[in-house]
């Protein structure tokens, strides 16, 4: 099982930031079907995104990035961007995206963060459930999904629960009625 992770818009020296051209490029090219698209054909390989978001760069792009890799839900909650909110509710968005929306109001974000990302990823099993998405992602709005195998190979060979790695949560929400089990 291997993921592999590439940077979409950092501005670390290992990855310098990218044109406006580049990166729709480098989109385009990610976004070509292979056999390591996610695919909709097997409801047990169905894959939703959640994530927290505050000001994110050229958002628009990796939302359609990762639609068009197949990933058949995002739940985003937006911080401190109302302006955000509109492109969410956008024809080219609405249904694709659940959105929710607060201002951190604690005097300093960091302690309070990994509280917030927990609820989000929370609320967002909960909808898994409703919804009979079997796979949840927590990644960041700077970071894009790509898989050198097809995630239906992944999906087979995890176990029912939580699957961590490096800088991510791979989420198989539990049966209804069972708790979550979290792991850092």
């Amino acid at each position: 099982m291997k993921a592999l992770w590439r940077c979409f818009a950092s501005t670390s020296k290992k990855c310098q930031p990218r044109t406006d051209d580049a990166v729709t490029e480098a989109i385009t090219e990610a976004a070509e079907p292979s056999d390591a698209r996610l695919s909709d054909d097997d409801g047990g390989t169905r894959l939703a995104i959640t994530l927290m978001t505050r000001k994110p760069h050229r958002f628009d792009w990796w939302l359609r990035y990762h639609k068009s890799l197949g990933v058949c839900h995002v739940f985003i909650h937006v911080e401190d961007t109302p302006e955000l909110l509109e492109l969410l509710d956008s024809d080219e968005f609405r249904g694709f995206v659940t959105v929710t929306s607060g201002e951190d109001a604690s005097p300093d974000n960091y302690y309070t963060l990994q509280q917030r990302q927990e609820a989000q990823v929370r609320r967002s099993l909960k909808l898994c459930r409703v919804q009979r998405i079997p796979w949840l992602l927590h990644i960041d709005d700077d970071e894009i999904l790509h898989l050198d195998v097809p995630f239906s190979a992944i999906a087979h060979h995890a176990p029912e629960g939580l699957c961590a790695g490096p800088r991510f949560s791979l989420c198989r929400p539990r049966a209804a009625g069972s708790t979550p089990t979290t792991r850092s």
